[in-house]
């Protein structure tokens, strides 16, 4: 944890802002090219007229978004804000410490998700998303979590107000006013295998003995193969591919120049 936000000061979160880059990257690499960019402007021996134009940091009291949140506040009082929304949702002690701990989440991951979870309504199923979450194995599985916690929030903010995200099962899947029951997956393609069969199967049957009146959906990211799409739909439920997009930026207005958003990586 300290070398995640040891020495990510002001200057790296600004410089971050300005390439659009995250600066609890865990990419070494970039890591220490940031680091060296904000060592030379703090000591005075970087141009201004080096900087990208268009960029003005925000306040600290007009933050209204993650990405501010991470860009602008220090490290420790971003883990502290992490921990009272994990104590606020009902997260045991254990569970927030050993998802705090985990080595696959770097700070940005561990914001952007909790943040994600924190917008949703006092609902059902948050502390064992963490759980599931704090559990994860390699890189891919703490990216996977953290943006099916962004999903579940462009749902409730964009489709159907979240009632319950549903314990033991993989990802967010989500009871949501209108009977729906929908599962959020950020992934760019899935093909039908035996062991794609063996999830679906045990989703519908859980949503079958659960939720019997419940509309079952699968929303992607990405795609789905045909062979997929027509298993799913023997199985009762309704595809819908490349429905929900996952951005890093807030929309800007209408006739702005646009900053292209940050791309999510493949989760799986």
């Amino acid at each position: 944890l300290a070398k995640d936000i040891i020495g990510v000061n002001f200057a790296m979160r600004s410089w971050a802002k300005k390439l659009h880059v995250d600066p609890y990257t865990r990419n070494e690499v970039l890591h220490a090219e940031l680091r060296d960019v904000a060592q030379y402007d703090a000591g005075g021996r970087f141009s201004v007229n080096l900087a990208p134009g268009g960029i003005v940091l925000t306040a600290l009291s007009t933050t209204s978004t993650v990405n501010d949140l991470i860009l602008m506040k220090e490290p420790d009082e971003l883990v502290t804000l992490n921990e009272t929304r994990l104590k606020g949702m009902g997260v045991a002690p254990e569970v927030s410490r050993a998802f705090r701990l985990n080595p696959q989440y770097n700070l940005t991951r561990r914001v952007r998700l909790i943040a994600s979870l924190d917008a949703l309504p006092s609902i059902p199923g948050r502390p064992e998303f963490v759980a599931r979450a704090a559990g994860a194995q390699v890189d891919a599985d703490a990216q996977f979590y953290m943006e099916s916690a962004m999903l579940a929030d462009l749902f409730n903010r964009t489709q159907s107000p979240v009632k319950k995200i549903v314990a033991n099962l993989p990802g967010a899947c989500v009871v949501a006013e209108g009977d729906r029951f929908a599962c959020l997956f950020p992934l760019d393609y899935v093909a039908w295998t035996e062991g794609v069969a063996g999830h679906f199967d045990r989703i519908t049957k859980s949503a079958e003995t659960s939720f019997p009146k419940a509309r079952r959906e699968l929303w992607l990211t990405g795609r789905a193969s045909p062979r997929t799409a027509k298993e799913l739909q023997a199985r009762g439920w309704t595809l819908k591919e490349k429905s929900l997009k996952l951005i890093s930026e807030d929309a800007q207005p209408e006739n702005t120049p646009q900053t292209p958003p940050e791309k999510a990586s493949p989760s799986k």
